[in-house]
């Protein structure tokens, strides 16, 4: 058995790296591949700490999960095999990356219409405001206003069926 998207603390998931190849050897998997969102601090750490990689017996291919734009619309890419010294979104660049995407947010927000703050911001050290997709839909939601644009687009029926308006 395998399982090529996996994510640990380091990105949305729930588990160390530690707790994740401890699970993945319980569950006898095969082949992983962690796919952190704009991560590969997963793989430093299994870099530097060999008792951690000796939890997990079977084979672990390098990956991330890569936030990009293409064609004005936000996508998310599972890059497989990547060479995890030679790429740019190491910890310290984060903040950049989701300040980046959340300014396209805005542009595309504000592009269909939508109200939406110019001064909100992505804080990597906050919890709640780590990615720019959380803060641009807590920042938009506010506003009843965007409640009828919203309402046009399907991606935004989970919004509609969680109560959120």
């Amino acid at each position: 058995m395998i399982d090529l998207h996996m994510h640990t603390t380091y990105s949305d998931g729930t588990d160390t790296v530690d707790m994740l190849l401890e699970n993945a050897e319980k569950n006898n998997l095969e082949v992983i591949s962690i796919t952190d969102h704009n991560s590969i601090d997963a793989y430093i750490e299994l870099e530097n700490n060999q008792e951690i990689r000796n939890k997990f017996h079977g084979k672990i291919i390098i990956g991330s999960e890569i936030k990009c734009i293409y064609d004005n619309m936000n996508i998310e890419v599972l890059a497989y095999g990547i060479d995890y010294h030679n790429i740019d979104i190491k910890k310290e660049n984060r903040q950049m990356v989701q300040s980046d995407v959340l300014e396209h947010f805005i542009n595309v927000g504000q592009s269909l219409g939508l109200k939406v703050d110019n001064n909100i911001k992505v804080d990597i050290t906050d919890p709640n405001k780590i990615y720019a997709a959380w803060v641009f839909c807590d920042n938009i939601m506010k506003y009843k206003e965007n409640q009828e644009i919203l309402k046009k687009y399907d991606s935004c029926k989970f919004l509609q069926q969680q109560n959120k308006f």
